[in-house]
């Protein structure tokens, strides 16, 4: 799979709180298409797209950021049902 490249790495926290805020409810919008081909996988989406995948992690994110891409990433894996925190 190609990795795409972004031109502009911004440090702001705003602007990355900005920025995952985004493409989770993007993830969120086209999960149903995503579980069909990468059911429990980790996945590297960025602006509707899946970028590149792994079952691993840690083999993803060295994959990723070997490949020059220093700057914050939306990876997430895909379950069929997310888990989420209780309050209790």
């Amino acid at each position: 799979m190609t990795i795409a490249r972004s031109d502009r790495i911004s440090t702001d926290p705003a602007e990355i709180l900005a920025y995952m805020e985004q493409q989770a409810d993007l993830f969120d919008r086209a999960k149903p298409q995503i579980v069909e081909a990468y059911l429990n996988q980790y996945v590297w989406f960025e602006n509707g797209q899946v970028l590149d995948s792994d079952p691993s992690h840690e083999d993803l994110v060295l994959r990723i950021y070997g490949a020059g891409e220093p700057r914050p990433l939306f990876v997430r894996k895909v379950r069929a049902v997310e888990r989420y925190l209780s309050k209790c």
